[in-house]
């Protein structure tokens, strides 16, 4: 994984865009020129695992593309230049990790992206942060894909440490509302449900569901213990709908190595999670 960070522009204001290419000028950054609101859209469309942050000067059109992002659950780092003709617009205009800044303080851009980062790798996958009340197990493995691939990058680029592993509480499981928690546990059991049936499949992307599904888990705080329970109560509905259609239920015995494979997953998680000691 290449350490530069790819930066995504979009400016109306040539004179703006010549102090941007100036503050990215130190070989650190790879940059993305877009000419249009549209350029966004077909650019994070088509390259958004590789856009590591967004520089974009507020405007009409521009802001019809975020809403479009935003609607989508497409969340990524993004600074906003407000131009000077520019009415104050109430945040946050993408999401809560936004930042902000005027055409005067350009000069600092990279601080700028890198607090944007930072902040973006706090966001947590809980619904007030994107779009619909409940969003899809997709978005938010979109976001949680992004935080872990930067993360990466920034161990490389600035020795950042366990970034990734800063967690928020407040989305524990067993901090969430009854709402929440109904919620978040019919969708681990969905995922989990899909990771069974896909297990033996050579055809489908599993490490990928593995890794979606541990990562909830693991942002959700939840134990292993509590993984085997999810296992073993989906066992119990397989063997009834077996047992109905008449098939042996000793197949189940198979998906023993299912559950291994998760618990190895996740307890690597909470091991890397640890941060580690010092030389």
């Amino acid at each position: 994984m290449s350490a530069l960070l790819t930066i995504a522009i979009s400016v109306k204001s040539p004179q703006l865009l010549q102090q941007l290419r100036a503050a990215l000028s130190d070989g650190r950054y790879v940059l993305k020129e877009l000419e249009s609101g549209a350029d966004l859209l077909r650019l994070v469309g088509s390259r958004k695992p590789e856009i590591d942050c967004l520089v974009l000067e507020v405007d009409d059109d521009l802001l019809l593309s975020i809403t479009a992002l935003r609607d989508q659950a497409t969340i990524l780092p993004v600074v906003f230049v407000t131009g000077s003709d520019t009415p104050p617009l109430p945040p946050p205009l993408y999401h809560s990790s936004e930042v902000t800044i005027s055409p005067d303080k350009v000069v600092g851009l990279d601080k700028s992206i890198e607090r944007a980062i930072a902040e973006f790798l706090s966001l947590a996958p809980a619904a007030e942060q994107l779009s619909s009340p409940l969003p899809d197990l997709k978005s938010i493995a979109f976001l949680l894909q992004q935080q872990r691939r930067l993360t990466e990058k920034l161990k490389e680029r600035l020795g950042y440490l366990a970034v990734y592993y800063n967690r928020n509480s407040e989305h524990f499981f067993r901090n969430l509302s009854a709402e929440e928690r109904e919620t978040l546990a019919a969708q681990l059991k969905l995922q989990y449900h899909d990771i069974v049936l896909a297990y033996f499949s050579p055809d489908l992307n599993l490490n990928e569901m593995l890794d979606e599904f541990v990562t909830l888990v693991f942002f959700a705080d939840l134990s292993v213990s509590e993984v085997v329970e999810l296992h073993m109560e989906l066992m119990e509905e397989f063997s009834k709908q077996l047992k109905l259609e008449g098939w042996s239920e000793d197949v189940l015995l198979d998906y023993r190595l299912t559950l291994i494979d998760v618990i190895a997953h996740l307890c690597e998680m909470y091991r890397r999670s640890v941060p580690r000691e010092r030389n």
